[in-house]
C-alpha cells in the first residue's frame, strides 16, 4: 500500500502509542473514483483500479479475506482515522488499560457483544456500512 503514491490511506493508530509501529499498522484505504466506478459496474468486469487489485490479492492469500473490513462513511479519511484511533486504547472501569485490536474481526465481534448499546452506537455513528468476514464464513453487516 505504502509503495503506491496514488492510494490515499492512513493508520488507525495515528495519535496513539502504537503509531511507532507504522510497518504493521492497520490502514484505512480510501476508494478513489475509479474504484467506485469499477465496483458499480459489477464483479464480472475487468479491474484496473489499484485498490481493487490490492484487495483481490489480499483475498487470494490464505486467511486474507479476514484481513479486510469494509467501511463506508461520509467522513473524510483523517476524521475517520481519528475516530478509530480513539478505540485503539481501551480502559476498563477498574483502571486497567489495553490496546483493543478491533480491526481483527474476532475481537470486533466480541467487542460488539460486551459493549453497551450506547458504546456500540458511538463506534458505529460515523459509518454507513461496516462489513467483515466471520470465521464461520458468514459476512457480518
Amino acid at each position: 500500500v505504502k509503495a503506491s503514491a496514488d492510494l490515499s490511506h492512513g493508520s488507525i493508530w495515528v495519535g496513539t502509542e502504537l503509531a511507532v509501529y507504522e510497518e504493521i499498522a492497520p490502514l484505512l484505504i480510501e476508494l478513489d473514483d475509479l474504484s467506485r466506478f469499477e465496483l458499480w459496474r459489477g464483479p464480472g468486469e475487468p479491474r484496473t483500479s489499484e485498490v481493487l487489485r490490492l484487495l483481490r490479492r489480499l483475498h487470494q492469500i490464505e486467511g486474507g479475506v479476514y484481513a479486510v473490513t469494509h467501511v463506508v462513511s461520509p467522513l473524510p479519511l483523517a476524521e475517520l482515522m481519528a475516530h478509530f484511533a480513539y478505540y485503539g486504547e481501551y480502559g476498563l472501569p477498574d483502571g486497567r488499560e489495553y490496546y483493543l485490536h478491533f480491526y481483527d474481526s474476532r475481537i470486533l465481534e466480541r467487542a460488539f457483544q460486551v459493549w453497551t448499546a450506547p458504546e456500540r452506537e458511538r463506534f458505529l455513528a460515523p459509518l454507513s456500512l461496516l462489513r467483515y468476514a466471520r470465521r464461520d464464513g458468514a459476512m457480518a453487516q
